[in-house]
């Protein structure tokens, strides 16, 4: 009963309302200052998508060429690809200036492989290690703002499902010789793919038998400068400071049904290559289901920001600094650091380019993301180059695109 009452809750907020993008609220200040700029919207509904990828071995300009020509000896120094998409299918805003509320829905999926290059090489190791890791979450919730004195506070509870998610550290490897002459040579994989319905037989997406998370996600915004000047203390400077919690756990979501395929190829004993080969062509993998208890949190980040304006008084541009760290069981560095820069021009409230650089999730991202707003509607398109190095970011080797639109008045 209690888990029909949640899914009900769940599919209701779904087919509702929706998500936005960041923070909905506007500053009545920076209108003031310009009288042709835009207003923003006071209600507002839209929808949001995002996908990217990532490797450290093949760039697109590779591929767009009359032959593909690939270094197999690269593969020495490991394999790694990331995966991600997010879609938030429609959210609803209404912004009063002093105080907002919003209702949302989100859909985010990642992925990430990291293969050993001491297996892709067959070079000599025991027991190395590979990764195979993902999820997906489903989530929905409230997002709301409201002052207190000059303090900006941002709110908002989510529930989430995990859909589908997997641990990392599932492969190893290992090739050595032995003082007979002989090798070891074998790798074997386990993968708990735990889901939140059961993945055999008939497979129901209705039939949720994991049991649902809940976190918080909640900002303070300070108006610094605003406040120096007004006490009669001169501040060249203008900005803003902040600070954000995203995905404070509050209680975890508890997942039962998992898909378990396992196996493994070549000899754990020592023995002749002739004999290896012949085990590795003839592996096989077992496809196991069974129940467990798995207690899934979703990743939390905390990032302090500054919103700094150069020219004072005006938020033509803005540079904005951010600094934190992040905290995923999906990786198997679960703490990482998050640092950033973004430069924003600010045209009237109706052309507004950004671009920016920022180590985020484990990867570097250059992002270049243009707004164009009409009032009643709003179109957000973004391109960006990302990769595992600084320097695999600008090679193309990794892309992703975003796309927004936003409608009201």
């Amino acid at each position: 009963m209690r888990r029909s009452t949640f899914l009900i809750i769940f599919c209701l907020i779904i087919l509702s309302h929706g998500y936005a993008f960041e923070d909905f609220s506007y500053d009545e200040f920076y209108e003031d200052q310009q009288p042709f700029r835009i207003r923003d919207r006071v209600f507002e509904i839209g929808f949001y998508g995002s996908v990217n990828f990532s490797n450290n071995f093949l760039r697109a300009g590779q591929i767009f060429t009359e032959t593909l020509v690939l270094d197999i000896d690269n593969l020495a120094d490991g394999f790694r690809m990331n995966l991600g998409a997010g879609i938030s299918p429609f959210f609803f805003n209404i912004n009063r200036g002093a105080w907002g509320f919003g209702l949302f829905t989100d859909i985010d999926a990642v992925g990430a492989i990291s293969l050993s290059g001491n297996m892709l090489s067959l070079s000599q190791a025991i027991n190395d290690r590979s990764d195979v890791s993902g999820a997906v979450f489903a989530s929905a919730g409230v997002r709301t703002f409201f002052h207190v004195q000059n303090f900006k506070v941002r709110f908002s509870p989510a529930m989430f499902y995990p859909v589908v998610y997997m641990r990392p550290r599932n492969v190893s490897y290992t090739f050595s010789h032995t003082t007979d002459g002989r090798v070891i040579l074998n790798a074997g994989y386990d993968f708990h793919i735990f889901s939140a319905f059961p993945l055999h037989g008939t497979i129901n997406p209705f039939n949720i038998t994991a049991n649902p998370g809940f976190d918080l996600s909640f900002g303070i915004e300070y108006p610094l400068s605003q406040v120096m000047n007004s006490n009669g203390r001169t501040l060249s400077l203008d900005f803003d400071v902040g600070l954000d919690f995203i995905n404070v756990p509050i209680a975890p979501s508890q997942m039962t049904d998992f898909l378990r395929i396992h196996g493994r190829v070549g000899s754990q004993e020592s023995a002749d290559i002739g004999d290896i080969l012949n085990s590795i062509a003839n592996a096989e993998s077992e496809t196991t289901h069974g129940t467990g208890n798995l207690m899934v949190e979703r990743p939390f980040k905390m990032i302090v920001w500054a919103n700094w304006r150069p020219i004072e008084g005006n938020d033509l541009f803005t540079l904005t600094p951010m600094f934190g760290f992040a905290i995923s069981a999906l990786s198997t560095t679960p703490v990482s650091p998050e640092i950033g820069l973004k430069a924003q021009l600010n045209l009237g409230n109706i052309f507004n380019p950004s671009f920016s650089i920022s180590y985020e999730d484990h990867l570097w991202r250059n992002a270049l993301n243009i707004g164009l707003n009409f009032r009643f509607v709003e179109l957000n398109i973004g391109a960006q180059l990302q990769g595992i190095t600084l320097a695999d970011s600008w090679n193309t080797s990794g892309l992703g695109v975003t796309l927004g639109l936003k409608f009201g008045w």
